[in-house]
């Protein structure tokens, strides 16, 4: 299962601007990468799986959609956005989450986060 092979990589370089970034993958492009800031606030996050994908960057939008290809790490570039964010994919995501290993406060936070996205 998908979700059951994610594992966290350790030893994960930060981002520029100083966001600390955390990081599971897995299986057929399974990834969850959350990034915070110094102080632990959840400052976005992308899940891909299976060529989709859902992410959120603080002050902006929940957005869903392709993995064009998957060259080492990610670029927007290779994000097909979906013009309205998918509520499937959304949901599909929300399924991951809750057969994942991911530590019980990521998957809370995450899913509580995408929970109140998907109730609007």
């Amino acid at each position: 299962m998908l979700a059951r092979s994610l594992r966290e990589v350790r030893y994960v370089r930060p981002e520029d601007g100083g966001l600390k970034r955390k990081w599971w993958s897995g299986s057929w492009g399974t990834d969850v990468i959350i990034w915070e800031d110094d102080r632990g606030t959840l400052s976005g996050f992308q899940i891909s799986c299976a060529g989709h994908f859902v992410a959120w960057r603080r002050k902006g939008r929940v957005e869903t959609g392709e993995v064009v290809e998957r060259p080492y790490g990610y670029a927007k570039s290779n994000l097909k956005m979906d013009m309205i964010p998918s509520q499937e994919r959304v949901g599909a995501v929300l399924e991951l989450l809750a057969l994942s290993p991911l530590p019980q406060l990521e998957r809370a936070r995450l899913s509580g986060f995408l929970k109140g996205f998907a109730n609007h």
